[in-house]
């Protein structure tokens, strides 16, 4: 019965007409189902996308990324890039998608300007732009080096809104 349940909130999703017999009662019903549900769980992830985007773009406010000595600092730029991120450092950012599509958190990735697209740490900020956490390979902390930088970033971001 919840199998049916769900079926049918899925049609409502994808406004099928649940009037129709063959809507209604398909052929085979656990095929359609599967489908229907893998095309609401597509549209879903392409609407979370979208709003993944924007709320990064918002929490974030960078317009490219910020250099100090041989560090960037860039926001990602999908849910996609923190299951990469996730899998080359071995830590949980993956699972950080919803907190970003919420509004909770801005994840950021910190990199070697020599090396812009390799995994090297991974930074958490919340929706007042406060750090969070920020980690690298195992999630090990950050070095000297990664610390003197972020603190910079987060500082020249906090003179630029002071400026503003």
């Amino acid at each position: 019965v919840s199998d049916y349940l769900d079926y049918l909130m899925d049609c409502e999703k994808l406004e099928l007409d649940i009037t129709n017999k063959k809507v209604l009662r398909p052929k085979n019903f656990q095929l359609e189902h599967v489908r229907l549900s893998a095309i609401v769980a597509e549209n879903q992830d392409k609407a979370d996308e979208k709003l993944f985007i924007k709320r990064q773009q918002k929490l974030c406010d960078m317009k490219e990324p910020y250099t100090f000595g041989n560090l960037l600092i860039r926001p990602a730029m999908s849910p996609t890039e923190l299951t990469i991120e996730s899998e080359y450092l071995h830590h949980c950012v993956r699972t950080y998608k919803n907190k970003v599509v919420e509004g909770r958190c801005a994840i950021l990735f910190v990199r070697k300007i020599t090396e812009p697209d390799v995994p090297f740490y991974t930074l958490e900020i919340n929706k007042d732009g406060v750090m969070v956490q920020c980690r690298g390979k195992h999630n090990c902390s950050m070095t000297e080096e990664v610390r003197a930088f972020v603190e910079e970033w987060l500082s020249s971001r906090k003179k630029r809104k002071k400026a503003a």
